[in-house]
């Protein structure tokens, strides 16, 4: 296939935004036009998880289209192997122009745990925050991007650079400082008194434009990762969409009256910490609504700012030959079953994630599917479109067929994982195409069970009900099965001795 003929790539990711937080999806109080419209013209996938319930795994798995026991990022803090395959180098060496803004994280962004931490099996160091006191190197060429602009929470990415110079005239300090002030004031949201020109939504979308405006080589394709950090922890948007959403009806989390389940063991030992080094239990209790609104208010300034790039992207001629795809990493709790955030748990929140596919002369009509599919499953779709040739490992399906109406072979089923530990302490959550969810832990006592088509809430943990074991055997053999199939045959053998 001829570069002309190829189709440039936007790929536009919220971190921690959930299937249910876009009015498209379902939630008549949040505002989200851009989205829905992307919705209303494309494909929606009503049935999309991740690979994995937080940033770095998932994320790596978005790169590769492989899984995180495959690519070996197995929690926050592991460095991507740079061996590893990337999308983007793919598509670079076919001839695409490629650009990155936003937050990336397949580095670490906090300080190394020490020896003690490793020894008991912290997933976090739990003595403090410990941002980075510098932003780690990154090669010119990170990843296969040609142009990186980053924001994150170190303080001399692209972002910070840029706000320090802009914040003379404000002396706004929230830019770095969002997570000790949740710590201090023991809350999960407010509402912002920075200008939301200030913040890194604005900034990346900003970037973007720029770069489009007068940087892009019209005469070659292009792929362009816009990842924007919003919705993410503290819950604090600037108060034009805060007012925006204030008095939104807000319905009571699933679970809510129930509280954190007792066992796993685990949730309340992941929820224990969340508590004390972030905002406080009391607050979730208490303030649950403006939480959730506060947090709808993120993802309507997300969705505010991306359709004002993609309007600058139509004035130019540079949607027509353009596919859009609009996701998340993750999803987070919400106040779920008294949770909040995101963590090492497959609660639907948390792992279900929205979906949407715009594509002119692809998406042969604007459907809603139903179809399991998993974020692994965008490297397939993005090279089967483009004609590109599948690197050896890749453990993702192309689900083209559900864009253009060709034929598709359904998956059975999909995984998520987590692990806790350096032990193998952990789970695999098998989902399964007629709605059953299965969560298997390794120290062979616990487990979940629900039948998601009766308890959409996730309730009734049915895994030690005896009167389901035979569904549990089914389940456990699909699971052996869907393992087998996804055995990594990377490295390459070199040698035949």
């Amino acid at each position: 296939m001829k570069d002309k003929k190829r189709p440039n790539m936007l790929l536009i990711t919220l971190d921690c935004l959930r299937y249910d937080a876009l009015h498209c999806n379902g939630e008549q109080s949040v505002i989200t036009p851009t989205f829905d419209k992307l919705a209303k013209n494309g494909v929606s996938f009503d049935r999309n998880y991740c690979p994995y319930p937080l940033c770095m795994p998932s994320r790596s798995s978005i790169l590769t289209g492989r899984y995180p026991m495959a690519h070996g990022v197995w929690t926050n803090g592991v460095e991507l192997n740079e061996n590893e395959i990337s999308l983007v180098e793919v598509l670079r060496d076919n001839g695409y122009q490629t650009s990155c803004f936003g937050k990336f994280h397949f580095k670490p962004y906090r300080n190394k745990l020490t020896e003690p931490d490793l020894l008991e099996n912290r997933q976090v160091n739990m003595d403090g925050i410990g941002w980075l006191k510098e932003a780690p190197d990154e090669p010119s060429h990170y990843k296969g991007f040609e142009v990186v602009k980053f924001a994150d929470n170190t303080p001399n990415c692209d972002y910070h650079a840029w706000f320090d110079e802009k914040n003379k005239e404000y002396g706004y300090k929230e830019s770095l400082a969002i997570e000790e002030i949740a710590v201090e004031q023991r809350k999960f949201s407010w509402v912002s008194k920075m200008p939301a020109e200030l913040t890194k939504t604005d900034w990346i979308c900003n970037e973007a434009k720029e770069y489009f405006d007068k940087k892009l080589d019209r005469d070659r394709p292009f792929f362009s990762w816009i990842s924007i950090l919003d919705p993410h922890l503290p819950y604090n948007p600037p108060e034009e969409f805060a007012k925006m959403l204030e008095n939104a009806k807000v319905r009571k989390p699933y679970g809510f009256d129930k509280g954190i389940p007792e066992r796993p063991k685990h949730y309340t030992k992941w929820f224990d910490y969340i508590y004390k080094h972030f905002g406080s239990k009391q607050d979730v209790l208490d303030n649950w609504q403006d939480i959730i609104r506060r947090y709808w208010a993120k993802v309507t300034h997300a969705d505010d700012r991306v359709g004002k790039l993609l309007d600058f992207l139509e004035s130019q001629g540079l949607l027509e030959n353009t596919i859009v795809v609009v996701t998340s990493d993750h999803g987070t709790m919400l106040c779920d079953h008294q949770m909040i955030a995101c963590g090492p748990h497959s609660f639907e929140g948390n792992v279900h994630i929205p979906l949407i596919w715009h594509a002119p002369g692809i998406i042969k009509e604007s459907v809603r599917r139903n179809e399991l599919v998993s974020l692994v499953d965008l490297l397939p779709t993005f090279f089967d479109i483009a004609g590109i040739q599948l690197p050896l490992g890749v453990q993702g399906k192309s689900y083209k067929g559900l864009l253009t109406g060709e034929k598709y072979e359904k998956r059975r089923n999909l995984i998520i994982e987590s692990r806790m530990g350096q032990d193998l302490t952990g789970f695999k959550t098998i989902i399964t195409d007629g709605g059953w969810k299965m969560a298997v832990y390794t120290n062979r006592v616990d487990g979940e069970l629900y039948n998601l088509n009766e308890d959409p809430e996730e309730i009734n943990n049915l895994f030690y009900d005896e009167s389901y074991n035979d569904k549990k055997l089914e389940l456990f053999r699909e699971f052996a099965y869907e393992l087998l199939l996804l055995e990594d045959p990377l490295p390459v053998r070199t040698s035949d001795f």
